[in-house]
């Protein structure tokens, strides 16, 4: 097939461009980014949509002011308008702490987005290719990675496309030659200095030495893994909907699953949890997998980022262990409501007439006259002597004979007097405060913290 007939075929079978679209083109002046500007020329009167190009000067290399300049010529010999904007790659990168590649990719998707909105930009076009996808693949190999890590870059996301993605790094070149477009080259690319380059130059060429095909065997095997990837994920939904409750998972149900679907269970129960697409690394992932298969129970894992996985009363839950608020103690104003932010409740601690029964939520108990209320978390040592049992028992004690889970034991309030518990609030009332001088009230209300 013709090589305008395959990117063709690329942005008709993935819905890359529509009719009266205005697509911008990354054009760096590279060989990849020159075909692709080219080849979208060709098509867009063909296919109904405008072409016109963005180019950074990064400021980084000799050539630099050369490279922006074929740039504009190109342009300008091709009849579409060319933004271009020149940077401080190396002075972002120090300001920011970050390397010169990742500096130089943000001020380039960043002045893209801006061209986008001031100019009424559609889609922004990239140069990738399938060597870039093989790369990215050896790349994600090589650091570890899942199945998701071995899917090709894909062809689109959100107003970024990549039409050439169906192309070779040798079609692309041949193209060049045949049609007589010039490019220039960024020695940089030839300098071993970073992990992708190394790939590129020494890697790859070794690895297409034993199978000259393998650039496109393994963007075909891509295509699998992403659809291998989409099925396990769509199965792994509907199990955690099923075992997944209040933020924690039922463990029993978790080992009655194939290990491959556990591990995309577990990894989708961190991603809710943290609230963002963060990979919950392989080696973690196998040790919680461990530790459900040898039944351990009321066991913690520490992961990154200050993350913790507890294995607690067949439940798997994961905690923020650098999140754990101080001490707090409140004083009490009789027939004023409270709020615990540290707890997310409200109390209300009243004088009495009449007893009824408690509840859950509220309990009746008696107080000396003169003594001041607090309400304050647990501490080291608690003990109280809980209604409905005989003796004295540790407040920790307590909460493991009822399951509670452990990080929710520090968000459970204590209402005190003199520093003996009268209330486990919402759980159970000391018997000592059956009797006493004056009758009071408490109740608590749930509500949001903050």
């Amino acid at each position: 097939m013709d090589i305008i007939d395959i990117v063709k075929n690329t942005i008709i079978r993935h819905d890359l461009i529509q009719k009266g679209d205005v697509v911008l083109a990354a054009l760096s002046g590279g060989s990849d980014s020159v075909a692709m500007c080219d080849i979208l020329i060709k098509l867009s009167k063909e296919l109904d949509f405008t072409v016109c190009a963005a180019h950074v000067n990064h400021n980084m290399r000799d050539e630099a002011l050369h490279d922006e300049n074929f740039v504009r010529d190109m342009c300008k010999k091709a009849g579409i308008e060319c933004y271009v904007k020149s940077a401080d790659v190396l002075g972002y990168a120090k300001e920011h702490n970050m390397s010169s590649e990742l500096a130089g990719r943000k001020i380039r998707y960043d002045f893209f987005e801006e061209i986008k909105e001031k100019h009424g930009i559609d889609k922004i076009a990239t140069a990738h290719n399938k060597n870039d996808s093989a790369e990215s693949i050896l790349l994600h190999l090589i650091r570890g990675c899942g199945i998701d890590g071995l899917r090709a870059i894909p062809y689109r996301r959100e107003d970024i496309i990549r039409p050439v993605l169906d192309l070779t790094k040798g079609q692309i070149e041949t193209y060049c030659h045949k049609n007589g477009l010039l490019y220039v080259t960024d020695k940089t690319n030839f300098k071993n200095d970073y992990t992708r380059n190394k790939i590129r130059n020494i890697i790859l060429p070794k690895i297409c030495d034993i199978n000259e095909n393998f650039v496109n065997t393994v963007t075909a095997n891509a295509v699998i893994f992403k659809e291998t990837s989409e099925f396990m994920k769509e199965y792994a939904k509907g199990v955690y909907d099923e075992i997944c409750d209040n933020g924690r998972l039922d463990i029993k149900r978790l080992s009655c699953e194939h290990t491959a679907a556990a591990r995309v269970i577990i990894q989708m129960h961190f991603e809710n949890f943290t609230k963002a697409a963060q990979n919950l690394p392989l080696e973690h992932t196998e040790k919680i997998l461990k530790l459900i298969k040898e039944e351990k129970t009321s066991k913690t894992l520490n992961l990154p980022n200050g993350i913790s996985a507890r294995l607690e009363y067949n439940r798997l839950y994961f905690i923020k262990t650098d999140e754990k608020s101080g001490d707090y103690e409140i004083p009490v104003e009789t027939g004023k409501m409270i709020f615990v932010p540290e707890a997310g409740f409200e109390a209300l601690i009243k004088e009495e007439s009449v007893k009824n029964n408690n509840t859950k939520n509220k309990i009746y108990f008696y107080k000396k006259r003169d003594t001041k209320l607090y309400i304050r978390n647990r501490r080291r040592g608690d003990c109280f002597y809980p209604v409905a049992m005989t003796g004295k028992k540790k407040l920790s004690d307590l909460f493991c004979d009822m399951k509670i889970p452990a990080n929710e034991r520090d968000n459970i309030p204590l209402l005190t007097e003199n520093d003996n518990i009268i209330w486990v609030m919402g759980v159970r009332a000391d018997r000592r405060f059956l009797q006493g001088e004056v009758l009071m009230s408490a109740r608590i209300t749930e509500r949001r913290k903050g």
